[in-house]
């Protein structure tokens, strides 16, 4: 046991800043991609109080 957390630990020290930093740029790159894509839809601009008005409207007019 004692060795595997040795190891863990150099594997960790070897990981340099710079590389953490794309990485974490990357990810937020990703995630405003997403958001993008979520929110183009006229659906997500609305209120969610919006969009349960119109859930009823939909059922009562059945």
């Amino acid at each position: 046991m004692a060795t595997h957390t040795k190891q863990s630990h150099s594997t960790r020290k070897t990981k340099t800043p710079g590389t953490m930093k794309e990485v974490l740029s990357a990810n937020v790159r990703h995630q405003q991609r997403r958001a993008k894509a979520t929110a183009s839809p006229p659906e997500a601009q609305r209120s969610p109080h919006q969009r349960i008005k119109d859930a009823d409207r939909k059922r009562k007019a059945h």
